[in-house]
């Protein structure tokens, strides 16, 4: 059987996103690295108690992973609300809100 472990969501800020998946959703870090050869950081969060998925929180990456103009692409998009589709479910949406 092959499962999902973790799904990738863009975002422009990864500060900003970790501030609302943490303080907002009250969601936990499950990875924070800094790969400094890549720059890049591995920002990973999660529901509480949900231990089998994680979220990605990856930032739009510049050059050279994109060229400049895919890049801005990307990010207009990012900006539109698209780059991702995160589904979340509760047992009281009015209580969770």
């Amino acid at each position: 059987m092959i499962r999902i472990a973790q799904a990738q969501f863009w975002v422009h800020d990864q500060e900003e996103a970790l501030a609302f998946y943490t303080r907002t959703l009250g969601w936990e870090v499950r990875a924070d690295v800094t790969m400094e050869e890549w720059n890049l950081r591995w920002l990973v969060v999660a529901p509480v108690g949900q231990d089998d998925v994680g979220l990605v929180l990856m930032p739009v990456p510049p050059q050279p992973m994109l060229d400049a103009e895919s890049s801005r692409r990307l990010a207009d998009l990012v900006a539109k609300g698209a780059g991702g589709t995160l589904v979340l479910e509760t047992n009281d949406c009015q209580a969770a809100y």
